[in-house]
């Protein structure tokens, strides 16, 4: 965000068919290529047991219900297994609602199998890393973790998503979670830069407010 120039928001233009085709090829395509990557680290032998992510059927978000009708974890799972993870090396953790609840619930998933994992490897969106990580080290502070996601550039991960003003409201939106779940307890305090918060400032004045959440003590986004 820092040292970019706020653009004002636009009202919502109706793109025509073929700009919605393209911008959907985008999104699987991108989806695609953060699974290629979970199997192309398994392949590597890193992490023995890959769970996939949140968020299936209950609370379904709109940016993902068109893409994932069954839900990410299902997707994810059989995107993973076409990319050479074994159908033994895989968990799905279908209950989580938020990041919190999908590391709280993955723990307890694995515990009830009498696995007690050394290490972790996060795999999530570049700008979500941060906060995924902390959370994961509050939530499971006995296991190393680990966190990665796409190794793209700004311009290019944008590229690929072909939305600039979701993933300006998306970062917005993480930016604000960081630091209300350091306030809050949830994660250890994060010190975000001045120049960090201030973009984030800028970007929420020039409306990028849609991913923004009402602060409360106990939320847990």
């Amino acid at each position: 965000m820092a040292g970019r120039r706020a653009r004002r928001r636009r009202d919502p233009v109706a793109l025509p068919p073929h700009r919605r085709r393209a911008t959907s090829r985008r999104r699987r395509d991108r989806a695609r290529q953060s699974r290629r990557r979970r199997g192309d680290l398994y392949g590597r032998a890193v992490p023995p047991r890959p769970v996939p992510p949140r968020r299936v059927h209950r609370r379904q978000r709109p940016t993902t219900v068109d893409r994932f009708p069954r839900g990410e974890a299902v997707h994810f799972r059989e995107i993973a297994l076409e990319h050479g993870v074994p159908n033994e090396a895989t968990r799905i953790e279908t209950r989580a609602t938020n990041t919190v609840q999908n590391i709280d619930h993955t723990r307890r998933l694995l515990a009830e199998e009498g696995i007690t994992p050394r290490t972790a490897l996060i795999i999530c969106r570049p700008y979500q890393q941060r906060r995924a990580q902390a959370i994961a080290a509050h939530e499971w502070p006995d296991v190393d973790i680990l966190c990665t996601g796409s190794p793209d550039d700004l311009d290019t991960y944008l590229a690929h998503i072909g939305e600039p003003d979701r993933v300006a409201s998306m970062l917005v939106g993480d930016t604000q979670r960081l630091d209300l779940q350091g306030r809050s307890g949830e994660i250890a305090p994060q010190q975000i830069p001045a120049d960090v918060h201030a973009a984030c400032q800028r970007l929420i004045k020039a409306g990028y407010t849609s991913r923004l959440i009402t602060p409360r003590p106990d939320s847990q986004r």
